[in-house]
This record gives structure tokens, sequence and C-alpha cells, in this order.
């Protein structure tokens, strides 16, 4: 869980810089010559503390060093209230919106626990989406249906 956690915020974080610069990763900037240019420049590792436990992530740096993650600020190392007591499909319909919105047009697959109301949630933001189920903590996913 915590690996799946530390890959929603590390791909989070990069479509963040991507919308910043206005392109993807490897892209060129197209902008003219002579206006000053700003590409990625690296990562900084962050360690941040959430309910899971510490999960280390890269955030990309950009060369002009304006870029400022929304999803974790530059500071902030708690990202404790993402996973929390309230947690329900109605939360990941949440989460899964706000990925869609910041950028992801599709997920290919979507690994669950069989959370009552989750694959209504995934059904409506990623309808191409496929989804594997499993039965129990540690269980491997023995289940894989079109939503």
């Amino acid at each position: 869980m915590k690996e799946m956690f530390r890959d929603v915020i590390q791909t989070v974080v990069e479509v963040e810089m991507d919308e910043q610069l206005g392109r993807e990763r490897c892209e060129r900037s197209d902008a003219p010559e002579g206006t000053p240019r700003n590409y990625r420049n690296g990562y900084t590792k962050k360690t941040v503390k959430t309910q899971l436990g510490e999960v280390d992530i890269k955030v990309s740096r950009d060369r002009n060093g304006s870029f400022e993650p929304r999803i974790i600020g530059k500071y902030d190392r708690n990202a404790d209230g993402w996973i929390g007591e309230h947690e329900s499909s109605k939360f990941w319909l949440n989460v899964l919106n706000d990925l869609k919105s910041r950028g992801v047009f599709d997920v290919y697959l979507f690994c669950t626990d069989g959370l009552c109301g989750m694959m209504q949630a995934i059904q409506a933001v990623f309808p191409q989406s496929r989804a594997a189920l499993r039965r129990a903590p540690g269980a491997q996913f023995h289940q894989i249906c079109q939503l």
C-alpha cells in the first residue's frame, strides 16, 4: 500500500511539472529564440510522513527554481489526511477526479481490495479501465474484469 501511495504522489508531481512547463518530459520548448526557457533539472529526494509510515519520493526540480508542487508543498513533510478514518469509495472518487483534472487521461489497470463502491467510482472517472480484485490482504489478485 505504501508503494502504491508513493507511486500516486510521484505521478501527480510529474504531471504538475508537465503542467507548469507546458510540455511533457523530453519534449523541446517551443518558446521563441531569446525568451527565457525553463527546463527540468533533476530531482530532490523527500521523505513524507503518512499514516502508512514514511515514504520516499522524488520531487522534480526546474532550472529556474520556480516549481512549487501543489499535492505536497515544497516545505511540507506531512501527508496525513490523504488516507484516514473516513476512507470510502467517495473519498477515492474525489482522488480519481483530482488525478483526471491534473492531466491523467486514462488508466489501464486498477488494483483494489473490493472496497464497496470502488468499482463504480473507477468506472465513473475512467470508464475504459480494468480492475484487478483480491480477496484478502496479501492474497494474489484473482480476477480481472472490464468495468
